[in-house]
């Protein structure tokens, strides 16, 4: 008989996709008491998800990892739209750019849901030891109502049970891409082939929680649990999804597109690595009836209506590193949603024992801004700025400057500090912010330090030559005993003549402040 153990954890997260991930980064960077468990056998290695707007790029630049994103995923700046004329003939109809990351950081990005696990996965390593524990099912959801304004309980009941071998290898069975070995990996992903289990095989766990998320994807068993319906209509499509190294002499293949014909639209996304992402139309189903057999659709198939499609251009691969097929109402969130599980964030750690709720007041985006002028002046935001470090002048886009490190942050812009009425005004701030009653005291997790709550990032508008790194009051560059002063906490807006992109207009362009 398979034993049974029960446990108890602050948070329990079910679904270790990108999604699930991020909930667990922010539970690890914060020191939360979680757990996180998916049914999969090992990580996702190929397909799946592969878009990444610019504003996820802009929280892994907060989160670290922007630059092995650029390192190896592939910028997508324009989109080009194709259909046929009055003649028949299929022509490029319109190519576009979004003018509006004119400017910005960074672009949309092209890249396998397999190398942003592996990044979340190294975040999250670098954090604690909460670790993915894989092979893992739930079966079984309670909820008890009358616990739950009592921080101190746990009204969420779960069974999870650990798969036997069998299972384990059924879950590992990878659809439509080719067999998984260590040479068809990346090489930091080789571990996570035969990853290690936390229970032996059939092992049953009842785990109580304070609090549960749900990253399980479309066809999800916790809404199931929750009796949460799908609502709209019910036709859906049938599409096909494939990852090609194509042979085509089609013009526009490395750049995003779209092809309109009376076979449907057919969507083409570049990937790293010569890859080629399509989605294919292929049938309309009711899904009243019940769920497509979508054993049915083989890559031959896809093969033939991507040719259809693209006629006249030819269109053919011999490399083939995933392919799928997907009911509409499963083909969503093809973009990592990070941000939503930093909201979630928000309302668990403003909760849980050991922080105080009156946190959550300072704000609800993680981070306020103080402006010590003379009158109060609404602040004006604009997407991202660079600013230049006060220590050694370097510039760093203001994602990097307020990293996603788990604590509220104060952005003090502190104006013109040659100026000496504004410099007092700095002054005597740093003197509240080392008082009794200040907000980084009062709210401090760890009394010893002042910042381990509340981070005080500066921005100044003087030129850096002409002020110095203790002008500021130590309040706002931070000391420790064995690493020294933080230098990066003061910066300045103040034009680079080496990187155009650092203007030194926050404060006249509608950036940080006005």
């Amino acid at each position: 008989m398979a034993p049974v153990i029960e446990s108890h954890t602050d948070v329990l997260i079910i679904g270790a996709g990108p999604s699930g991930l991020a909930a667990a980064y922010w539970m690890a960077r914060c020191g939360v008491n979680a757990r996180i468990v998916d049914r999969r056998a090992t990580k996702v290695f190929r397909g799946h998800a592969d878009g990444l707007r610019a504003g996820t790029m802009e929280l892994f630049d907060s989160m670290g990892f922007q630059h092995r994103v650029l390192h190896e995923g592939v910028e997508i700046a324009e989109f080009c739209f194709w259909a046929k004329d009055e003649k028949g003939n299929l022509k490029r109809t319109k190519q576009v750019r979004s003018k509006s990351l004119d400017g910005a950081p960074y672009r949309m990005h092209g890249l396998s849901q397999g190398r942003i696990e592996r990044y979340v996965l190294d975040a999250i390593k670098d954090s604690s030891n909460l670790m993915v524990e894989r092979g893992v099912t739930a079966e079984s959801l309670e909820y008890d109502a009358s616990l739950e304004n009592d921080h101190e309980e746990y009204p969420i009941t779960v069974k999870l049970r650990t798969f036997t071998e069998e299972e384990l290898s059924a879950a590992s069975t990878y659809g439509g891409s080719q067999s998984l070995s260590r040479d068809r990996v990346a090489p930091d992903d080789v571990e996570d082939l035969t990853p290690e289990r936390k229970h032996e095989p059939g092992t049953i766990e009842i785990v109580k929680a304070k609090y549960l998320i749900s990253r399980d994807g479309g066809r999800s068993w916790t809404r199931k649990q929750l009796d949460i319906p799908f609502t709209g209509s019910t036709t859906e499509h049938i599409w096909g999804v494939l990852d090609v190294v194509p042979i085509t002499n089609f013009t526009d293949i490395r750049r995003a597109a779209t092809v309109a014909s009376e076979f449907g639209t057919l969507l083409a996304i570049p990937r790293e690595k010569q890859l080629v992402r399509f989605y294919v139309p292929l049938t309309e189903v009711d899904v009243s009836s019940g769920r497509f057999d979508r054993s049915s659709i083989t890559l031959g198939m896809m093969r033939e209506k991507v040719q259809q499609m693209l006629k006249p251009f030819q269109f053919d691969f011999k490399v083939c590193d995933w392919w799928t097929t997907y009911q509409a109402s499963y083909l969503r969130g093809l973009y990592l949603r990070g941000t939503i599980m930093l909201s979630i964030w928000i309302r668990l750690v403003k909760e849980l024992p050991g922080t105080s709720p009156k946190v959550a007041y300072i704000s609800l985006v993680m981070q306020f801004t103080i402006i010590l002028r003379r009158e109060a002046l609404p602040l004006r935001t604009r997407k991202q700025a660079k600013v230049r470090n006060q220590a050694d002048g370097i510039t760093r886009w203001t994602t990097g400057v307020c990293q996603s490190d788990g604590r509220f942050r104060i952005l003090l812009l502190a104006g013109d500090m040659r100026a000496e009425e504004q410099k007092r005004r700095v002054l005597t701030f740093g003197e509240y912010l080392t008082s009794p009653n200040s907000v980084l005291r009062r709210f401090s997790r760890k009394p010893a330090k002042l910042h381990a709550t509340i981070d005080v990032v500066t921005i100044h508008s003087a030129p850096l030559e002409d002020v110095q790194l203790f002008d500021f009051p130590e309040a706002l560059r931070p000391f420790d005993d064995d690493n020294g002063w933080e230098y990066d906490k003061i910066w300045g807006d103040e034009k680079c003549h080496w990187d155009m992109q650092c203007d030194g207009k926050i404060n006249t362009s509608g950036g940080l402040g006005a």
